[in-house]
Order: structure tokens, then sequence, then C-alpha cells
């Protein structure tokens, strides 16, 4: 597949692209610094405000793996409507997102448990108000990728992930939990197999990484 992964430098956006070039695909990096590109691939150096729609049309799938942090975060809204804007109907295309939206075994999302913490809420926030922009919009074949509660950066890939749809992905330990490697590999099997097609998804390991 052509693929085109926009953030392809990001924590999440490497790896996703590490996974993809390892699976033979053909990668296009859209970033904003070439010098954060530490792979020899066709990339396209823009800011994603400045993309037009003959930037991202000659691609099979589109990965977003975009996000900003800080006093920036609330520049992802902006960002994710001209993004979406920029894309045909039935234009194949996944986004990275969090694990807020999901919804927890009390039957509320997570991001709205009585124990959520605090220092992050904003950020959770932010995530439902990008995946409602994807649901509001009239994109067909789209798909939002979440990570378990747990998103561990550090940990090994351990090869023994699982699927669920907008449910918080729980082990028979009780634990949510996945590693960056396991949800970078489990997001190109979407890819591949698009059996998510039209809604949220989420990825949990079977397995503890402690």
């Amino acid at each position: 597949m052509n693929i085109a992964i926009i953030g392809a430098t990001g924590r999440a956006g490497a790896l996703i692209t590490e996974e993809a070039i390892r699976r033979e695909h053909q990668v296009t990096a859209i970033i904003r610094d070439r010098t954060k590109l530490n792979r020899d691939i066709p990339f396209l150096e823009k800011d994603v405000f400045d993309l037009t729609h003959s930037d991202v049309f000659p691609y099979d799938v589109l990965v977003y793996a975009l996000a900003t942090w800080g006093e920036h975060l609330h520049l992802r809204e902006p960002l994710m409507r001209h993004f979406v804007g920029l894309l045909r109907e039935d234009q194949r295309v996944l986004f990275v997102g969090g694990a807020g939206s999901l919804v927890a075994n009390s039957g509320v999302k997570l991001k709205d448990s009585a124990d959520f913490p605090e220092r992050i809420q904003q950020i959770a926030d932010m995530g439902q108000v990008e995946l409602d922009i994807v649901r509001e919009s009239s994109l067909t074949r789209w798909t939002y990728v979440s990570p378990a509660e747990r998103f561990l950066y550090e940990a090994p890939a351990l090869g023994q992930y699982f699927f669920s749809d907008d449910r918080l992905p729980v082990n028979d330990g009780g634990d949510s939990e996945i590693s960056y490697r396991d949800y970078a590999t489990a997001f190109v099997d979407e890819i591949e197999l698009g059996r998510y097609i039209g809604q949220q998804c989420s990825i949990g390991s079977e397995v503890s990484y402690s």
C-alpha cells in the first residue's frame, strides 16, 4: 500500500512508520521538520495547516498521528478540522487516538470517571473533540485507534495484543495497558485488514508488561 503518515516523527507515528516499512509498504512522511526524520524515505515538509487537497489525494491510506501539547494543545481542534476538510469522503484514513473517550467498565467514558487524573483531563477532553470531528464529518472509511488506559513508551513489544471496540480493553488480569510498539504493530494490522472501518477501536495487551 501507498501510505502517508502525518506526524511520522512523533512517538507513535515513528513506530507506525517503522512497522509499515518493515512490512514493505510504500511510506511517505508528512512532517514539519525534516531534520527529525531518521529514515531515508520520501517526505513532504509542510505544516498541516498548509496542506492542500493535492497533498493528500495520491495515497491509498492516510495516518494522522499528529498531537500538540502544553500551550499548543488548543491547536488540535483546528488542525483536525483542517485535515478532515481536505479528504475525499471515501478516503481511507486512520487516526492515532487517546483512551479517554473509551467506555470504562463503569459504563461511563474513562475521561469522565471519578478517579480520572486531573493533570491529563484537558488532553482527554480534547481527544474527545477530535473524535467528534471525525464522527460528524462526511468521511466513510475512517478508523480512530485508541490505546489502552496505560500507554507505555518504554515497554517492549510482546506481540500478545487484542482489539476491542469503543470499550476500554481490559485483559484477564484486570489490566488495561499496551506498549507503543505493540500498538504500532496492531495499528498496521488495522491498516491492512480494515476490520473497524467507520468506527473507534482500541488495543490492549493480553499480558502484563511488568
